[in-house]
């Protein structure tokens, strides 16, 4: 969880990654959310949970081993929300660089804690 700093100790951006949004209407994934989250009158107070972060972390020698590129494990993320956090709003971010540069690809998932659609019970 520790972010890629330069020599100087700033930031560094990702160079190579992509990012999607699911569930949520073409509007930016955090003006959705509090779109919805006033809609229904949740997660209005500092200590309500309003999302819940996961990361899927591939092993370095996917990518090798197995052809695994950026583009396929964006896909495996979004599939994964659309299997398990069906009627949530995600966001699905992946790169494939890490503060240690070992080139592992991972994907973060964020989802509003909220959901916004009925799902089929599974």
């Amino acid at each position: 969880m520790k972010p890629t700093l330069d020599g100087n100790g700033r930031l560094v951006l990702c160079d190579d990654y992509r990012i999607s949004s699911l569930n949520c209407g073409g509007e930016d994934f955090a003006i959705a959310c509090m779109r919805s989250n006033l809609k229904y009158g949740k997660n209005q107070k500092r200590e309500d949970v309003k999302s819940h972060h996961y990361i899927i972390s591939f092993d370095p020698r996917d990518a090798q081993d197995n052809g695994l590129t950026v583009d396929r494990a964006q896909e495996l993320g979004e599939q994964f929300c659309k299997e398990h956090f069906p009627g949530h709003q995600a966001l699905v971010c992946t790169h494939p660089d890490g503060h240690n540069h070992s080139g592992n690809i991972h994907v973060h998932i964020v989802i509003n804690s909220l959901r916004i659609a009925e799902a089929e019970q599974q």
